[in-house]
């Protein structure tokens, strides 16, 4: 082909986005799904992407209907695999159910307790969402990532989540820009030095996701003992408990995880690690029980307040499905959980705030990509929570105030960085994906990003 030619289909496939149709429709997607990074990544990316709307539009396919799918690829028929697809190359649609009760957030994305009387001292904690490994998050290209949001670390208990073995006895795996195939992650101890940040680093992270055994058994006891010897804590896998308390200020705090698929593989009965996971996004399942007896259980070992790090719900849409939100709301009103923290969907969606008996319980649906770079446009967009807990009148703990501090995934001249979102809603002031973005704020949070 002609290199003019080449440049031609290039310049076409950059310019997709403006050429989507206009509809008067205020959270009507400004950008098509993904963009792809590399030159063939664009063109590849660009080309599926129309194929998916040439055929929505050859079948007459609703794409508006909201749809409970377990997403589980181990479990995943052939339709499924198609509509996940299309969430993530076609189109931006709304999709989700709306939620009954959004948390009530002031225009700083802030929620304070209405109890007049809290006591000192108080316990601050950050969760951040899925740290993954994609190749650009080396040395070279992310060695000045937290330069902006160093603050994330300024807490008396900093989380997140590990999606991502760390196996030292084998190559690193990275996330492909083009995803094809199952993927098998296996991170570095070089990436991992920047997932934990320059100050103080990390206190716990999540290992209950959906790539947990990519490395099978033996790359999660290297991951364990990687972690044990840095000092950091971990949840959701474990050989004699799958929790943590840590505590911080008088305060004790305990963490939990579970993860609603473990991909392609299954878990061994007999393996001395266990792995908190359950078919938690299947639209019949209700079980519950595995999940209040951990909560119970660190209740019973003397926590204070606990929080559950889940791994679940529906990719690529701004609201969670009716299963998940079913999910969310049991778990809060009938075990001993007092926070949720959601990952997996990989972009923002929305928090529930429930008041039972006089105290509440807060479920957070995704946090999205805290440490990644996904072609997937929305991932860009993430957040992490403040939460601020106190002793009441009444000696007992509880969330005094919820902070949501909104960043951005910064590429730019082959740099990756982390950026507050309010830093590059100015850097990028004209462009239709941050108005997307802005969108995606009020459609999730129910507040326009200040």
């Amino acid at each position: 082909m002609p290199t003019i030619k080449i440049f031609k289909l290039k310049f076409l496939l950059l310019q997709r986005q403006r050429i989507l149709p206009k509809v008067n429709n205020p959270f009507k997607s400004l950008i098509s799904p993904s963009q792809g990074v590399s030159i063939l990544g664009k063109i590849v990316i660009g080309a599926i992407h129309y194929l998916y709307i040439f055929l929505a539009r050859i079948f007459n396919y609703d794409r508006r209907i909201p749809k409970d799918v377990e997403e589980n690829p181990r479990f995943m028929k052939t339709k499924d695999a198609l509509y996940l697809g299309y969430k993530y190359y076609g189109e931006n649609i709304v999709l989700g159910k709306k939620l009954k009760n959004p948390i009530p957030l002031n225009n700083q994305l802030q929620w304070k307790n209405p109890i007049d009387q809290f006591l000192s001292p108080s316990l601050i904690i950050h969760i951040g969402g899925d740290m993954m490994p994609y190749k650009m998050v080396n040395s070279n290209q992310a060695d000045k990532f937290w330069e902006h949001r160093s603050d994330y670390f300024n807490a008396d208990i900093v989380a997140a989540n590990l999606e991502t073995p760390i196996n030292s006895n084998a190559q690193p795996r990275y996330v492909p820009e083009l995803m094809f195939n199952h993927m098998k992650f296996n991170s570095s101890i070089e990436q991992f030095e920047i997932f934990n940040g320059t100050s103080k680093g990390l206190d716990i992270v999540s290992l209950a996701n959906n790539h947990v055994l990519d490395q099978g058994y033996q790359g999660i006891e290297s991951t364990m003992n990687f972690l044990s010897q840095r000092n950091i804590k971990f949840c959701g896998v474990g050989k004699n408990k799958c929790y943590q308390i840590i505590e911080r200020n008088g305060i004790k705090v305990g963490f939990m995880a579970f993860t609603f698929s473990l991909n392609e593989f299954e878990i061994e009965p007999k393996n001395k690690i266990q792995i908190n996971s359950e078919r938690l996004n299947l639209p019949s399942f209700s079980d519950i029980s595995r999940l209040k007896e951990e909560a119970e259980m660190i209740k019973k070992a003397g926590a204070d307040y606990v929080i559950l790090m889940l791994h679940t719900g529906n990719a690529y849409q701004p609201f969670p499905s009716q299963q998940t939100q079913i999910l969310y709301d049991k778990i809060l009103k009938e075990t001993s959980v007092d926070f949720i923290a959601g990952h997996h969907p990989h972009n923002i969606q929305g928090i529930e705030l429930l008041k039972l008996e006089n105290k509440y319980k807060i479920g957070a649906y995704s946090l999205g990509d805290f440490i990644a770079y996904d072609i997937y446009q929305r991932s860009h967009l993430n957040m992490f929570l403040k939460l601020e807990l106190a002793y009441n009148k009444n000696q007992d703990i509880e969330l005094k105030s919820l902070q949501i501090e909104l960043n951005y995934l910064d590429y730019s001249n082959k740099q990756l960085q982390l950026i507050p979102f309010k830093e590059a809603r100015i850097k990028y002031a004209h462009s239709n994906k941050i108005k997307d973005l802005e969108v995606l704020c009020k459609l999730t949070l129910g507040q326009e990003p200040i």
